[in-house]
């Protein structure tokens, strides 16, 4: 796909909630985002003290199913670093065998490196891609302020036999600790975009961060700053004035940068909506869910009043709140709101990040 500075880049975890609410967006939309998968680690069984699943398990059939849920488009792909560089039954690693299912599949990807990256993974990278196959370069802050990043990015682009224009190059924030104050962040990343060597010669450039933490998030909820939008804006004007590249925005959607392992015998996870909006999150949030699943009706209520609501001509994802408000559609279940918020998310940023870009 051609990447503008329009493109959205989320970064989604590639759990049913994130890859549904991805794949029934408009074809409309679709050609604005260039999704990063990250494959999760094993689910651990608490009852048995154990992995669900061996590494070949969890991985079976990954490249089907992005593509019967993603089809043509392209994505990058990550495996999450507890899943990275494992051994398979048939010896190859994790990587290799995730592209070559990737490739059988005739799915269209960039694999997701890092910096520090070991040269057996990087053979892997080099060895089993096709020819004219982008990298995706993910790169923290710590990288990025290294005074050997210089150094470290060229060894590394000459390992891997690619030039700057097959690198899609990704600098992640994660979730600061804050973006306060906006001009003095985005000073700081300013001076160090304009270090980074030829920087205009890379496929894409993006960048990524969030400010949404859930696990805060107390009954009843509340509106919540979207810090990562606000200070894009920021950095863009300061990007302009000063002639550097701009990067893409991207974000982690409503969910959390890192991935959490519970045991769901102890705990009620809680009945919540989350709702994007311009420049918040209105989140409504009752109590455990599965004692009480038809508290989501009112939930719901609450969003189609509030001034934040789109309509239900919005998306599907507006519609589904409205009818569930009204009772024409029943409360589904955990996985259900996680598309309704994902969803909506989705479509509120593309067509956010295409009218600021006026494309």
């Amino acid at each position: 796909m051609k990447v503008s500075s329009g493109t959205y880049m989320p970064v989604l975890k590639w759990r049913m909630g994130e890859y549904m609410s991805l794949s029934r967006l408009s074809n409309k939309r679709k050609k604005f985002i260039l999704p990063i998968f990250v494959i999760p680690p094993i689910e651990y069984d608490f009852e048995n003290e154990k992995d669900s699943k061996t590494i070949d398990e969890h991985l079976d059939g990954f490249g089907k199913k992005l593509k019967e849920k993603w089809g043509d488009q392209q994505a990058m792909i990550e495996l999450y670093e507890t899943i990275s560089n494992q051994k398979m039954a048939n010896g190859d690693l994790s990587e290799v065998s995730v592209y070559k299912d990737l490739v059988k599949n005739q799915c269209s990807f960039s694999p997701v490196i890092r910096i520090g990256v070991s040269k057996q993974q990087l053979r892997s990278v080099v060895g089993t891609l096709p020819d004219a196959t982008s990298i995706a370069l993910r790169l923290s802050l710590p990288d990025l302020v290294d005074i050997e990043f210089a150094d470290k990015l060229s060894k590394l682009l000459e390992e891997l036999g690619v030039s700057r224009k097959e690198v899609d190059l990704i600098v992640d924030l994660g979730r600061p600790d804050t973006f306060s104050p906006y001009e003095q962040l985005s000073r700081l990343l300013a001076h160090y975009f304009d270090e980074i060597e030829s920087l205009e010669d890379f496929r894409s450039f993006s960048l990524i961060s969030t400010s949404l933490d859930l696990r805060v998030v107390k009954k009843p909820g509340g509106v919540f700053i979207r810090n990562e939008w606000l200070f894009y804006s920021e950095l863009v004007d300061n990007l302009r004035s000063s002639k550097i590249r701009i990067p893409c925005f991207g974000d982690y959607s409503i969910e959390p940068p890192e991935f959490q392992s519970l045991d769901f015998r102890l705990m009620q996870p809680g009945a919540k909506v989350v709702y994007t909006t311009e420049e918040c999150w209105f989140v409504v949030k009752g109590g455990g869910f599965r004692k009480n699943p038809h508290q989501m009706q009112d939930l719901c209520k609450e969003v189609v009043g509030s001034a934040h609501y789109l309509g239900p001509g919005y998306s599907i994802w507006d519609k589904r709140i409205n009818d569930t408000a009204i009772g024409t559609e029943g409360c589904g279940n955990l996985t259900t709101w996680k598309q309704v918020g994902v969803g909506h998310h989705l479509t509120l940023v593309t067509d956010q990040v295409s009218s600021f870009h006026a494309l």
